[in-house]
């Protein structure tokens, strides 16, 4: 099971926000749509990018409060939008859309599981 690359912002000291961590934790990216993976991985890379030098050292926002809360929002919409477009390709591929069965003669016969992502899970009885 692969999961999304936090490691930019865990080597800076930062987290993702908790309802995006539980989710992101759970997320099973292995046969995912590698450009969604790449989205989210990057969004994440640009959060820890701005987390390293959005501080002061005192916890302020360098840049003020009002513009360090938007562009820190920003980012985090950013993330929270392609987490979110990873969860529904994952809900694709992990849902069943329909079963095609394939008669080959006699007792033998073919049913593919197909996935609402197109990805099919095949039986063959003898």
């Amino acid at each position: 099971m692969t999961r999304l690359d936090t490691t930019p912002l865990f080597d800076v000291g930062y987290d993702l926000p908790d309802e995006i961590a539980a989710v992101v934790r759970k997320l099973d990216v292995d046969d995912l749509d590698p450009d969604l993976v790449r989205d989210a991985e990057e969004a994440i890379r640009q959060y820890a990018h701005w987390s390293e030098t959005a501080y002061t050292e005192s916890g302020h926002y360098v840049r003020g409060d009002m513009i360090g809360r938007q562009e820190e929002d920003r980012h985090i919409a950013a993330i929270r939008k392609a987490v979110d477009a990873l969860v529904e390709a994952r809900k694709r591929a992990d849902t069943p859309d329909y079963i095609d069965v394939t008669g080959l003669g006699g007792t033998t016969w073919v049913a593919d599981l197909v996935m609402q992502d197109g990805r099919r899970l095949r039986c063959r009885t003898f």
